[in-house]
């Protein structure tokens, strides 16, 4: 089965926050003075990465699989209420439907007329 997945955004506006990193780092670096340098870069590192997951959650990033097959549920109406002529012609139209359709897609077919009906399950 063929599936592509994409990442994208629901509010990719709170990206931009992003660009507030660096002046946080520049105005928080003088006040970490009293830590070794290496703490201190540690620490700046630290603050950065909490800081860009808190962005990330906030822009909401979703996952989606494009999936390249498809399933379709019909409904056919056989109601008196329908003129035997568009019911035929409903009829002709989900066979060339069946007929056309590839191995891999699936059809599902649900009749109607006193009461529902399912004449073919997905498949």
């Amino acid at each position: 089965m063929l599936a592509v997945y994409h990442i994208y955004f629901s509010q990719p506006l709170w990206l931009l926050a992003a660009f507030m990193l660096l002046p946080m780092m520049w105005l928080s670096w003088p006040r970490m003075a009293a830590l070794g340098p290496k703490r201190r870069i540690a620490a700046v590192i630290l603050r950065c990465v909490v800081i860009l997951l808190l962005i990330g959650l906030l822009a909401r990033p979703k996952l989606t699989r494009e999936n390249q097959h498809i399933t379709v549920i019909s409904v056919l109406d056989r109601s008196l209420s329908i003129p035997e002529n568009l019911r035929q012609a409903g009829k002709n139209y989900l066979d060339i439907a069946l007929a056309q359709k590839d191995p891999k897609d699936k059809i599902g077919i649900i009749d109607i007329a006193e009461a529902a009906d399912i004449r073919e399950l997905p498949n």
